[in-house]
């Protein structure tokens, strides 16, 4: 009888140790895949979200803030400007010319044709800009400004718009640039993937999204009313489901430049110059001018 009790005992002692020993396993185990998911790289949260990318830079890449301010403009600029109507804005800083016979586009508008007119039709400071984006509703094309072969993204102070007629030949454009004063503060640009990582983070990529070759630019981040300060600034466009998207990122801290409904950066010290304006009424405003003082 006694024995049948400690062996009962035993056999209820060695299932509680059981149990014990399968929890502390289960434990063990639920941690250590845990762990596995926090420390599980980059890469592969994207690829758990099926979201793939074009070939990233592996370099280090070391860049800098530049300080920059806006051209001033003057009547020696202008006449400079061969077959073409022109005139300055009040403040010196803004160029709006008229081509004297409308420019036929030969072949596809895109980089190439487009780069054509910029350097056969004697286009101020052309070697500065680079094409952005060709806006078919708009019949707008538009050009940014670089610095040391980096794009200056989204920045009225620094483009060329190109308007266009019903017939898609080129009739007028705007120009504006921006003079780098200096280049301060040098630091380790961000990986290309710890920014794409930044915005999946954000939930601003969605699944099945494939991002295209990234471009390291400038984008400006503090303006003043005569100053802007540019930070490095990672560009991805990202195609989801047929549409296409655009995101910048500050290549030194992180931050996500929002965007808003329009497609502008939506920041309050940004000077954005994403939104193409209204055709302008060229020959109008010359007239006009010249009831004006200053440079036409």
């Amino acid at each position: 009888m006694e024995w049948s009790k400690t062996k009962t005992m035993f056999i209820i002692v060695f299932l509680i140790l059981d149990l014990f020993l399968a929890t502390q396993l289960f434990n063990k185990y639920s941690k250590s895949q845990y762990d596995v998911i926090q420390n599980a790289s980059d890469e592969d949260r994207l690829k758990a979200d099926e979201i793939t990318y074009d070939r990233l830079p592996t370099d280090k890449i070391r860049s800098q803030y530049l300080r920059a301010k806006s051209k001033i403009f003057t009547s020696k600029d202008i006449k400079r400007l061969v077959n073409q109507s022109a005139l300055i804005t009040k403040d010196g800083t803004d160029i709006t010319s008229y081509f004297n016979k409308p420019i036929a586009i030969s072949g596809k508008i895109d980089k190439t044709s487009i780069d054509k007119v910029l350097k056969d039709k004697n286009i101020l400071y052309n070697d500065q800009y680079t094409f952005w984006k060709y806006d078919k509703d708009m019949k707008q094309i538009n050009y940014i400004q670089t610095y040391k072969d980096m794009p200056i993204f989204k920045n009225i102070s620094g483009h060329i718009i190109f308007y266009l007629n019903d017939k898609n030949e080129i009739v007028s454009y705007e120009q504006t640039l921006l003079n780098i004063e200096d280049e301060v503060k040098e630091g380790d640009v961000w990986a290309a993937i710890k920014a794409i990582d930044t915005l999946h983070n954000k939930g601003m990529l969605k699944r099945k999204s494939k991002i295209l070759e990234p471009e390291l630019g400038y984008y400006t981040r503090i303006q003043s009313s005569e100053l802007q300060l540019l930070v490095p600034t990672w560009y991805f466009a990202v195609v989801n489901d047929g549409k296409t998207e655009d995101f910048f990122v500050d290549a030194f801290e992180g931050q996500v430049f929002e965007m808003n409904d329009n497609g502008n950066l939506d920041d309050p010290n940004s000077n954005d110059g994403t939104q193409l304006k209204e055709k302008p009424n060229i020959k109008g405003d010359l007239k006009a001018k010249q009831n004006e003082p200053g440079d036409y």
